[in-house]
């Protein structure tokens, strides 16, 4: 480069000399090895809707030198939320160099119902425990029975999971 400016910018990987006369024809004479390094690129996902109560863990690049969410819930390269908002990251790479990407999460509600209050029945009858219309998809007990109602013969503890229409428990 030359130039009579007394800046100059340097936009990539480069070895710069510099000759340069003062008013009293001094020479002065300097080399520099500027190098340029790639910003820290990364992507948090595409934006997302999970249930309400169901986390999902973001992360960004690994081996950066700070990690800084938007929240503020965490300066680690993870962290979990269940927060429905836009999750911001900025990290800041052993080079110093800045990168950022943010994702958006969206939440759909959960869906609560009772099975009402204990009971006793009589032994040798059949007692129905009977789940929610409005919900589908039950799960008696970690079990495979798909009955919205549950005839019972035993005693015991039995509890229902069922999911409503945004496929949330």
């Amino acid at each position: 480069i030359s130039s009579s400016d007394s800046t100059i910018t340097v936009t990539k990987t480069d070895t710069i000399y510099f000759r340069g006369t003062d008013v009293n024809s001094c020479l002065y004479l300097d080399t520099m090895i500027s190098t340029a390094h790639e910003l820290p690129t990364f992507n948090l996902g595409n934006d997302t809707t999970i249930c309400k109560g169901s986390p999902i863990l973001l992360s960004g690049p690994a081996n950066m030198k700070s990690y800084s969410w938007n929240s503020g819930e965490s300066n680690a390269q993870s962290f979990s939320t269940d927060k429905e908002q836009k999750h911001k990251l900025e990290v800041v790479d052993p080079n110093g160099c800045e990168g950022e990407d943010d994702i958006v999460v969206l939440t759909n509600p959960v869906s609560s119902f009772s099975l009402g209050p204990d009971t006793t029945f009589c032994e040798g009858s059949v007692f129905e425990i009977f789940g929610p219309g409005a919900l589908s998809g039950y799960v008696w007990n970690d079990t495979t029975s798909s009955l919205q109602n549950l005839p019972i013969t035993q005693p015991g503890t039995y509890w229902l999971k069922a999911f409503n229409s945004f496929k949330c428990p």
